[in-house]
Protein backbone atom coordinates (compact mmCIF):
# COMPACT_ATOMS: atom_id res chain seq x y z
CA UNK A 1 0.00 0.00 0.00
CA UNK A 2 1.51 3.64 -1.01
CA UNK A 3 2.23 5.88 2.00
CA UNK A 4 -0.28 7.95 0.57
CA UNK A 5 -4.20 8.70 0.94
CA UNK A 6 -6.82 10.05 -1.59
CA UNK A 7 -10.19 11.38 0.05
CA UNK A 8 -13.13 11.23 -2.69
CA UNK A 9 -16.86 11.30 -2.56
CA UNK A 10 -16.64 14.12 0.58
CA UNK A 11 -20.03 13.98 2.03
CA UNK A 12 -20.24 17.24 4.48
CA UNK A 13 -23.09 17.67 6.40
CA UNK A 14 -22.28 20.79 8.34
CA UNK A 15 -24.66 21.45 11.54
CA UNK A 16 -24.60 22.25 14.88
CA UNK A 17 -24.76 18.95 17.16
CA UNK A 18 -25.04 15.01 16.73
CA UNK A 19 -27.29 14.69 13.08
CA UNK A 20 -29.34 11.69 13.78
CA UNK A 21 -29.57 12.18 17.46
CA UNK A 22 -30.77 15.57 17.87
CA UNK A 23 -29.03 19.35 18.68
CA UNK A 24 -29.87 23.08 19.08
CA UNK A 25 -29.68 26.12 16.68
CA UNK A 26 -30.03 29.78 18.33
CA UNK A 27 -33.18 27.45 20.36
CA UNK A 28 -34.31 25.47 18.14
CA UNK A 29 -33.56 21.38 17.83
CA UNK A 30 -32.89 19.03 14.64
CA UNK A 31 -35.68 16.85 14.29
CA UNK A 32 -34.07 14.04 12.63
CA UNK A 33 -36.54 12.58 11.00
CA UNK A 34 -37.83 15.27 8.58
CA UNK A 35 -33.98 17.24 9.06
CA UNK A 36 -36.12 20.75 10.30
CA UNK A 37 -35.56 22.55 13.53
CA UNK A 38 -38.44 22.59 15.78
CA UNK A 39 -38.74 24.86 18.85
CA UNK A 40 -36.60 23.48 21.63
CA UNK A 41 -38.55 21.85 24.92
CA UNK A 42 -38.29 23.16 28.46
CA UNK A 43 -34.93 21.91 30.33
CA UNK A 44 -33.43 21.09 27.09
CA UNK A 45 -29.51 20.23 26.80
CA UNK A 46 -26.85 23.05 25.94
CA UNK A 47 -26.49 22.98 22.30
CA UNK A 48 -23.11 21.09 21.46
CA UNK A 49 -21.10 22.19 18.66
CA UNK A 50 -19.72 19.27 16.33
CA UNK A 51 -19.61 18.91 12.48
CA UNK A 52 -20.69 15.17 11.12
CA UNK A 53 -17.86 15.18 8.42
CA UNK A 54 -17.85 11.94 5.90
CA UNK A 55 -15.14 11.02 3.66
CA UNK A 56 -13.65 8.25 1.81
CA UNK A 57 -10.20 6.98 1.53
CA UNK A 58 -9.04 5.41 -1.48
CA UNK A 59 -5.39 4.09 -2.89
CA UNK A 60 -3.51 6.62 -4.88
CA UNK A 61 -2.16 4.22 -6.97
CA UNK A 62 -5.30 2.01 -7.71
CA UNK A 63 -8.18 3.71 -6.85
CA UNK A 64 -9.42 1.36 -4.62
CA UNK A 65 -10.79 1.87 -1.26
CA UNK A 66 -8.18 1.42 1.38
CA UNK A 67 -8.22 -1.47 3.93
CA UNK A 68 -10.55 -1.65 6.56
CA UNK A 69 -9.16 -0.59 10.30
CA UNK A 70 -8.79 2.20 12.52
CA UNK A 71 -6.58 5.50 11.26
CA UNK A 72 -5.54 8.08 13.04
CA UNK A 73 -6.68 11.04 10.84
CA UNK A 74 -5.97 15.28 12.09
CA UNK A 75 -8.28 17.37 11.34
CA UNK A 76 -7.33 21.09 10.75
CA UNK A 77 -9.45 24.21 9.62
CA UNK A 78 -7.48 26.85 7.55
CA UNK A 79 -8.19 30.81 6.31
CA UNK A 80 -7.12 29.74 2.62
CA UNK A 81 -7.27 27.05 -0.28
CA UNK A 82 -3.00 27.11 0.34
CA UNK A 83 -1.07 28.11 2.77
CA UNK A 84 -2.78 30.81 5.37
CA UNK A 85 -3.07 30.16 8.97
CA UNK A 86 -4.72 27.58 11.12
CA UNK A 87 -7.58 28.18 13.05
CA UNK A 88 -8.83 24.69 14.35
CA UNK A 89 -7.55 21.39 14.41
CA UNK A 90 -7.71 18.05 16.23
CA UNK A 91 -6.53 14.50 15.82
CA UNK A 92 -8.66 10.97 15.74
CA UNK A 93 -6.24 8.72 16.62
CA UNK A 94 -8.39 5.50 15.72
CA UNK A 95 -10.88 6.61 12.51
CA UNK A 96 -13.09 3.34 11.81
CA UNK A 97 -12.44 2.65 7.90
CA UNK A 98 -14.81 0.41 6.29
CA UNK A 99 -14.80 -0.37 2.66
CA UNK A 100 -13.01 3.40 2.70
CA UNK A 101 -15.90 5.04 4.30
CA UNK A 102 -15.38 6.84 7.44
CA UNK A 103 -17.80 9.47 9.55
CA UNK A 104 -16.33 11.37 12.47
CA UNK A 105 -17.72 14.45 14.47
CA UNK A 106 -15.30 16.97 14.43
CA UNK A 107 -14.94 18.63 17.62
CA UNK A 108 -14.91 15.57 19.58
CA UNK A 109 -11.50 15.90 20.59
CA UNK A 110 -10.90 19.63 20.73
CA UNK A 111 -13.92 22.35 20.90
CA UNK A 112 -14.93 24.14 17.62
CA UNK A 113 -15.94 27.55 18.95
CA UNK A 114 -17.95 29.80 16.93
CA UNK A 115 -15.10 32.24 16.52
CA UNK A 116 -13.22 29.67 14.43
CA UNK A 117 -16.03 30.51 11.68
CA UNK A 118 -16.13 34.23 12.42
CA UNK A 119 -15.14 35.23 9.06
CA UNK A 120 -15.25 33.45 5.78
CA UNK A 121 -14.25 31.58 4.10
CA UNK A 122 -12.57 28.77 5.71
CA UNK A 123 -11.20 25.64 4.51
CA UNK A 124 -10.74 21.93 6.09
CA UNK A 125 -7.14 19.94 5.49
CA UNK A 126 -7.36 15.85 6.25
CA UNK A 127 -4.07 14.32 6.51
CA UNK A 128 -4.05 10.50 7.32
CA UNK A 129 -1.09 8.76 9.86
CA UNK A 130 2.35 9.71 8.29
CA UNK A 131 0.96 10.75 5.06
CA UNK A 132 1.02 14.31 3.50
CA UNK A 133 -1.80 16.42 4.53
CA UNK A 134 -4.49 16.03 1.23
CA UNK A 135 -4.35 18.61 -1.41
CA UNK A 136 -6.40 20.45 -2.18
CA UNK A 137 -8.68 21.99 1.06
CA UNK A 138 -12.30 21.40 1.21
CA UNK A 139 -13.85 24.27 0.85
CA UNK A 140 -16.72 24.52 4.19
CA UNK A 141 -19.90 25.02 3.13
CA UNK A 142 -22.61 27.71 4.13
CA UNK A 143 -23.93 25.85 7.24
CA UNK A 144 -20.89 26.07 8.95
CA UNK A 145 -21.13 29.52 9.72
CA UNK A 146 -24.33 28.68 11.62
CA UNK A 147 -22.17 27.77 14.46
CA UNK A 148 -23.17 31.65 15.32
CA UNK A 149 -26.98 30.24 15.55
CA UNK A 150 -25.71 29.44 18.94
CA UNK A 151 -25.66 33.22 19.98
CA UNK A 152 -27.84 34.51 18.00
CA UNK A 153 -30.98 36.19 20.06
CA UNK A 154 -33.80 35.06 20.64
CA UNK A 155 -37.49 36.63 19.22
CA UNK A 156 -38.90 35.98 22.89
CA UNK A 157 -35.78 37.73 24.82
CA UNK A 158 -32.89 35.79 25.98
CA UNK A 159 -31.40 35.35 29.74
CA UNK A 160 -28.26 34.73 31.04
CA UNK A 161 -26.50 37.58 28.88
CA UNK A 162 -23.42 39.31 30.03
CA UNK A 163 -23.25 43.03 29.42
CA UNK A 164 -20.10 43.84 27.27
CA UNK A 165 -19.57 40.64 26.38
CA UNK A 166 -22.92 39.70 24.38
CA UNK A 167 -23.82 42.50 22.27
CA UNK A 168 -25.84 43.06 19.11
CA UNK A 169 -24.13 45.10 16.21
CA UNK A 170 -21.01 45.76 14.78
CA UNK A 171 -17.45 45.69 15.24
CA UNK A 172 -16.20 47.70 12.51
CA UNK A 173 -16.69 51.35 11.53
CA UNK A 174 -20.29 51.01 9.78
CA UNK A 175 -23.35 52.74 10.58
CA UNK A 176 -25.60 49.68 11.93
CA UNK A 177 -29.49 50.51 11.18
CA UNK A 178 -32.99 49.15 12.30
CA UNK A 179 -35.82 49.31 9.68
CA UNK A 180 -39.43 48.57 10.16
CA UNK A 181 -42.08 47.95 6.93
CA UNK A 182 -39.00 48.60 5.00
CA UNK A 183 -38.34 51.86 5.94
CA UNK A 184 -35.17 53.21 8.15
CA UNK A 185 -36.80 54.25 11.89
CA UNK A 186 -33.27 53.66 13.75
CA UNK A 187 -29.60 54.81 12.47
CA UNK A 188 -26.58 54.27 14.88
CA UNK A 189 -23.25 55.96 13.40
CA UNK A 190 -19.78 55.34 14.49
CA UNK A 191 -16.93 57.97 15.60
CA UNK A 192 -14.36 57.17 17.96
CA UNK A 193 -15.43 60.00 20.49
CA UNK A 194 -19.35 59.78 20.52
CA UNK A 195 -21.66 57.80 18.14
CA UNK A 196 -24.60 59.23 16.46
CA UNK A 197 -28.40 58.07 17.23
CA UNK A 198 -30.36 59.34 14.75
CA UNK A 199 -34.34 58.13 15.45
CA UNK A 200 -37.38 58.59 13.20
CA UNK A 201 -37.87 59.85 9.60
CA UNK A 202 -35.18 58.23 7.15
CA UNK A 203 -34.60 61.72 5.71
CA UNK A 204 -33.36 62.62 9.48
CA UNK A 205 -29.43 63.98 9.27
CA UNK A 206 -26.26 64.18 11.17
CA UNK A 207 -24.24 66.09 9.22
CA UNK A 208 -20.04 67.02 10.25
CA UNK A 209 -20.96 66.23 13.83
CA UNK A 210 -20.37 63.52 16.45
CA UNK A 211 -22.22 62.54 20.13
CA UNK A 212 -25.62 64.19 18.21
CA UNK A 213 -29.18 62.90 18.95
CA UNK A 214 -32.60 63.02 16.63
CA UNK A 215 -34.54 61.18 18.90
CA UNK A 216 -37.67 60.98 16.43
CA UNK A 217 -40.06 62.32 14.19
CA UNK A 218 -39.34 63.92 11.02
CA UNK A 219 -41.15 63.87 7.35
CA UNK A 220 -40.70 64.45 3.65
CA UNK A 221 -39.51 67.95 3.32
CA UNK A 222 -39.62 68.29 6.71
CA UNK A 223 -36.60 66.60 8.26
CA UNK A 224 -34.78 67.15 11.62
CA UNK A 225 -31.11 67.16 11.58
CA UNK A 226 -28.09 68.23 13.38
CA UNK A 227 -25.41 69.86 12.08
CA UNK A 228 -23.22 70.15 15.54
CA UNK A 229 -21.46 68.32 18.19
CA UNK A 230 -23.71 67.26 20.95
CA UNK A 231 -26.50 68.85 19.29
CA UNK A 232 -30.27 67.10 19.91
CA UNK A 233 -33.54 67.09 18.38
CA UNK A 234 -35.91 65.15 20.28
CA UNK A 235 -38.50 65.34 17.39
CA UNK A 236 -41.44 66.83 16.41
CA UNK A 237 -40.41 68.41 12.39
CA UNK A 238 -38.29 71.06 10.50
CA UNK A 239 -36.44 71.45 13.41
CA UNK A 240 -32.38 72.09 13.62
CA UNK A 241 -29.52 72.24 16.77
CA UNK A 242 -26.80 74.23 14.82
CA UNK A 243 -24.69 74.49 17.96
CA UNK A 244 -22.51 73.11 20.13
CA UNK A 245 -24.56 71.36 22.73
CA UNK A 246 -27.54 73.08 21.36
CA UNK A 247 -30.99 71.40 21.99
CA UNK A 248 -34.60 71.22 20.37
CA UNK A 249 -36.93 69.55 22.12
CA UNK A 250 -39.65 69.04 19.84
CA UNK A 251 -42.54 71.17 18.01
CA UNK A 252 -41.73 72.41 14.22
CA UNK A 253 -39.60 75.10 12.56
CA UNK A 254 -37.45 75.80 15.74
CA UNK A 255 -33.85 76.44 15.70
CA UNK A 256 -31.05 75.83 18.55
CA UNK A 257 -28.03 77.87 17.00
CA UNK A 258 -26.57 79.41 20.16
CA UNK A 259 -24.50 77.19 22.04
CA UNK A 260 -25.31 75.27 24.29
CA UNK A 261 -29.11 76.67 23.69
CA UNK A 262 -32.43 75.60 24.35
CA UNK A 263 -35.59 75.32 22.34
CA UNK A 264 -38.26 73.20 24.19
CA UNK A 265 -40.61 72.86 21.65
CA UNK A 266 -43.84 75.19 20.42
CA UNK A 267 -43.33 76.73 16.61
CA UNK A 268 -40.74 79.14 14.97
CA UNK A 269 -38.76 79.32 17.98
CA UNK A 270 -35.05 80.55 17.70
CA UNK A 271 -32.47 80.82 21.00
CA UNK A 272 -29.24 82.15 18.76
CA UNK A 273 -27.44 83.49 21.68
CA UNK A 274 -25.04 81.06 24.05
CA UNK A 275 -27.04 79.66 26.93
CA UNK A 276 -30.53 81.38 25.48
CA UNK A 277 -33.55 79.75 25.73
CA UNK A 278 -36.58 80.04 23.53
CA UNK A 279 -39.95 79.06 23.32
CA UNK A 280 -43.66 79.09 22.88
CA UNK A 281 -44.75 80.89 19.25
CA UNK A 282 -42.12 83.13 17.43
CA UNK A 283 -39.97 83.53 20.16
CA UNK A 284 -36.43 84.46 19.51
CA UNK A 285 -33.92 85.28 22.31
CA UNK A 286 -30.80 86.47 20.06
CA UNK A 287 -28.70 87.51 22.58
CA UNK A 288 -26.25 85.55 25.17
CA UNK A 289 -28.16 84.27 28.43
CA UNK A 290 -31.59 85.44 27.00
CA UNK A 291 -34.84 83.74 28.32
CA UNK A 292 -38.12 84.67 25.89
CA UNK A 293 -41.14 83.45 26.42
CA UNK A 294 -43.91 84.07 23.91
CA UNK A 295 -47.65 83.57 24.04
CA UNK A 296 -49.81 82.21 21.18
CA UNK A 297 -50.22 85.83 19.43
CA UNK A 298 -48.85 85.25 16.40
CA UNK A 299 -45.78 88.13 16.38
CA UNK A 300 -42.33 87.99 17.03
CA UNK A 301 -41.50 88.82 20.67
CA UNK A 302 -37.53 89.16 20.81
CA UNK A 303 -34.44 89.87 23.72
CA UNK A 304 -32.97 93.04 23.62
CA UNK A 305 -30.24 92.75 25.85
CA UNK A 306 -27.75 90.26 26.82
CA UNK A 307 -28.81 88.08 30.02
CA UNK A 308 -32.60 89.60 29.80
CA UNK A 309 -36.06 87.83 30.96
CA UNK A 310 -38.44 88.76 28.82
CA UNK A 311 -42.83 87.08 28.52
CA UNK A 312 -45.36 88.05 26.54
CA UNK A 313 -48.54 86.94 28.20
CA UNK A 314 -51.45 88.95 26.67
CA UNK A 315 -53.70 86.69 28.72
CA UNK A 316 -52.22 88.54 31.99
CA UNK A 317 -49.45 86.83 34.55
CA UNK A 318 -49.55 85.00 38.16
CA UNK A 319 -46.64 83.88 40.14
CA UNK A 320 -47.78 82.42 43.03
CA UNK A 321 -45.09 81.94 46.12
CA UNK A 322 -46.62 78.68 47.74
CA UNK A 323 -47.64 75.35 46.76
CA UNK A 324 -51.55 76.17 47.39
CA UNK A 325 -51.16 79.15 44.53
CA UNK A 326 -53.03 81.28 46.93
CA UNK A 327 -50.11 84.00 47.81
CA UNK A 328 -48.51 85.93 44.60
CA UNK A 329 -48.78 88.83 42.58
CA UNK A 330 -50.45 89.02 39.32
CA UNK A 331 -49.82 91.48 36.48
CA UNK A 332 -52.93 92.09 34.77
CA UNK A 333 -53.96 91.81 30.78
CA UNK A 334 -52.58 95.06 29.35
CA UNK A 335 -51.63 96.52 33.14
CA UNK A 336 -48.57 98.02 34.02
CA UNK A 337 -48.74 97.18 37.82
CA UNK A 338 -48.45 94.57 39.93
CA UNK A 339 -51.14 93.81 42.06
CA UNK A 340 -50.36 91.80 45.51
CA UNK A 341 -52.66 89.47 47.29
CA UNK A 342 -54.33 91.35 50.01
CA UNK A 343 -57.70 89.25 50.90
CA UNK A 344 -58.56 89.33 54.46
CA UNK A 345 -59.47 85.30 54.12
CA UNK A 346 -55.40 84.77 53.43
CA UNK A 347 -54.44 86.96 56.46
CA UNK A 348 -54.49 85.98 60.38
CA UNK A 349 -53.05 87.53 63.97
CA UNK A 350 -54.55 91.03 63.08
CA UNK A 351 -53.05 93.59 65.52
CA UNK A 352 -54.18 97.30 65.90
CA UNK A 353 -51.79 100.08 65.08
CA UNK A 354 -50.65 103.55 66.96
CA UNK A 355 -50.49 105.62 64.25
CA UNK A 356 -49.07 108.17 65.71
CA UNK A 357 -46.18 105.78 66.81
CA UNK A 358 -45.94 105.06 63.45
CA UNK A 359 -45.46 108.95 62.69
CA UNK A 360 -42.97 109.38 65.02
CA UNK A 361 -40.47 106.56 63.90
CA UNK A 362 -41.24 107.25 60.15
CA UNK A 363 -40.40 111.24 61.01
CA UNK A 364 -36.91 109.40 62.59
CA UNK A 365 -36.11 107.09 59.47
CA UNK A 366 -33.07 108.92 56.94
CA UNK A 367 -35.22 109.74 53.58
CA UNK A 368 -32.28 109.47 51.08
CA UNK A 369 -30.81 109.46 47.87
CA UNK A 370 -28.58 106.63 46.09
CA UNK A 371 -27.60 104.68 43.49
CA UNK A 372 -27.60 100.58 43.26
CA UNK A 373 -24.32 98.95 43.14
CA UNK A 374 -25.11 97.00 40.04
CA UNK A 375 -26.27 99.87 38.63
CA UNK A 376 -24.77 103.51 36.94
CA UNK A 377 -24.19 105.89 39.59
CA UNK A 378 -25.68 107.92 37.83
CA UNK A 379 -29.19 106.27 37.97
CA UNK A 380 -30.55 107.54 41.69
CA UNK A 381 -33.19 106.87 43.57
CA UNK A 382 -35.10 107.85 46.59
CA UNK A 383 -35.63 105.89 49.99
CA UNK A 384 -34.65 104.69 53.28
CA UNK A 385 -32.61 101.75 53.82
CA UNK A 386 -34.33 98.33 54.88
CA UNK A 387 -31.85 98.04 57.85
CA UNK A 388 -33.79 101.43 59.12
CA UNK A 389 -36.97 100.32 58.21
CA UNK A 390 -36.88 97.18 59.88
CA UNK A 391 -36.00 98.51 63.00
CA UNK A 392 -38.25 100.80 63.24
CA UNK A 393 -41.41 99.23 62.42
CA UNK A 394 -39.97 95.07 62.92
CA UNK A 395 -42.13 93.96 60.03
CA UNK A 396 -41.05 91.80 57.12
CA UNK A 397 -38.81 88.73 56.85
CA UNK A 398 -35.50 90.30 57.29
CA UNK A 399 -33.81 93.64 57.37
CA UNK A 400 -32.57 93.17 54.06
CA UNK A 401 -35.95 94.13 52.30
CA UNK A 402 -38.81 96.13 52.34
CA UNK A 403 -41.53 94.57 50.67
CA UNK A 404 -44.27 97.61 49.27
CA UNK A 405 -47.03 95.52 51.22
CA UNK A 406 -45.63 96.87 54.26
CA UNK A 407 -44.49 100.03 52.73
CA UNK A 408 -47.90 100.81 52.03
CA UNK A 409 -49.12 99.93 55.22
CA UNK A 410 -46.80 102.36 56.89
CA UNK A 411 -47.31 105.47 54.62
CA UNK A 412 -51.38 104.77 54.65
CA UNK A 413 -50.91 104.73 58.79
CA UNK A 414 -48.75 107.46 58.78
CA UNK A 415 -51.50 109.59 57.03
CA UNK A 416 -54.41 108.53 59.15
CA UNK A 417 -52.55 109.58 62.04
CA UNK A 418 -51.47 113.31 60.15
CA UNK A 419 -55.23 113.80 59.37
CA UNK A 420 -56.33 113.18 63.19
CA UNK A 421 -53.65 115.81 63.75
CA UNK A 422 -55.14 118.22 61.23
CA UNK A 423 -58.55 117.67 62.01
CA UNK A 424 -57.44 118.41 65.81
CA UNK A 425 -55.49 121.64 64.77
CA UNK A 426 -58.90 122.52 62.93
CA UNK A 427 -60.68 122.20 66.43
CA UNK A 428 -58.74 124.43 67.96
CA UNK A 429 -58.88 127.13 65.24
CA UNK A 430 -61.93 127.37 64.97
CA UNK A 431 -62.16 127.07 69.36
CA UNK A 432 -59.86 130.26 69.33
CA UNK A 433 -61.71 132.22 67.20
CA UNK A 434 -65.15 131.05 69.05
CA UNK A 435 -63.79 132.75 71.90
CA UNK A 436 -63.37 136.21 70.33
CA UNK A 437 -59.14 135.74 70.18
CA UNK A 438 -58.30 138.66 68.23
CA UNK A 439 -57.92 137.87 64.56
CA UNK A 440 -53.79 138.80 64.68
CA UNK A 441 -53.81 136.43 67.61
CA UNK A 442 -55.86 133.74 65.76
CA UNK A 443 -53.96 134.24 62.72
CA UNK A 444 -51.04 133.64 64.82
CA UNK A 445 -51.81 130.83 66.30
CA UNK A 446 -53.39 129.43 62.85
CA UNK A 447 -49.96 130.14 61.24
CA UNK A 448 -48.28 128.11 63.97
CA UNK A 449 -50.69 125.07 64.32
CA UNK A 450 -50.81 124.75 60.32
CA UNK A 451 -46.64 124.15 60.48
CA UNK A 452 -46.18 127.73 58.54
CA UNK A 453 -43.26 128.25 60.82
CA UNK A 454 -44.28 126.64 64.42
CA UNK A 455 -42.88 123.17 64.92
CA UNK A 456 -45.80 121.60 63.58
CA UNK A 457 -44.43 122.82 59.90
CA UNK A 458 -43.35 118.91 59.84
CA UNK A 459 -47.32 117.52 59.90
CA UNK A 460 -47.66 119.09 56.92
CA UNK A 461 -44.16 118.72 55.55
CA UNK A 462 -45.02 114.67 55.99
CA UNK A 463 -48.11 115.12 54.75
CA UNK A 464 -47.26 116.07 51.41
CA UNK A 465 -44.31 113.77 51.18
CA UNK A 466 -46.77 110.66 52.27
CA UNK A 467 -49.81 111.72 49.64
CA UNK A 468 -47.27 111.83 46.66
CA UNK A 469 -46.06 108.51 47.51
CA UNK A 470 -49.01 106.82 47.35
CA UNK A 471 -51.94 106.52 44.63
CA UNK A 472 -54.01 109.35 45.09
CA UNK A 473 -57.00 107.24 44.93
CA UNK A 474 -55.86 105.52 47.79
CA UNK A 475 -55.20 108.38 50.07
CA UNK A 476 -59.07 109.78 49.13
CA UNK A 477 -60.32 106.74 49.99
CA UNK A 478 -58.19 106.54 53.63
CA UNK A 479 -59.08 110.23 53.86
CA UNK A 480 -63.01 110.12 53.36
CA UNK A 481 -63.45 106.64 55.42
CA UNK A 482 -61.63 108.76 58.69
CA UNK A 483 -63.93 111.75 58.08
CA UNK A 484 -67.01 109.54 57.83
CA UNK A 485 -65.75 108.09 61.09
CA UNK A 486 -66.09 111.30 62.77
Amino acid sequence: MTTERTIIAILVAFILGVLLTGTSIGGAVLDPVTGLFQPAAAGSPAPVNLVNFQGELTDPGTGDPIADGNYSIRFSVWDSLAAGSEKWNETQATVAVADGLFSVLLGSVTALTATVFEESPRYLEVKVGADPAMTPRQQFATVAYAFHAVNAWSLGGNSGTTAGTDIVGTTDNQALELHVDGSRALRLEPDATSPNVIGGFSGNSVTGAFGATIGGGGASSSANSVTADYGTVGGGVSNTASSFAATVGGGSLNVASGISSTVPGGVSNTASGDNSFAAGLRAKAIHNGAFVWGDSTNANITSTATNQFTVRAAGGTRIFSNSAASIGVSLAAGGNAWAAISDRNVKANFAAVDGRDVLDQLASIPIETWNLKSQDESIRHIGPVAQDFYAAFDVGEDDRYITTSDADGVALAAIQALYDIVQEQDSQIAALKGEGVAPAQAASADLALTGGEGSNGLVYGLLLALLFALPAGVVATVLGRRALAR
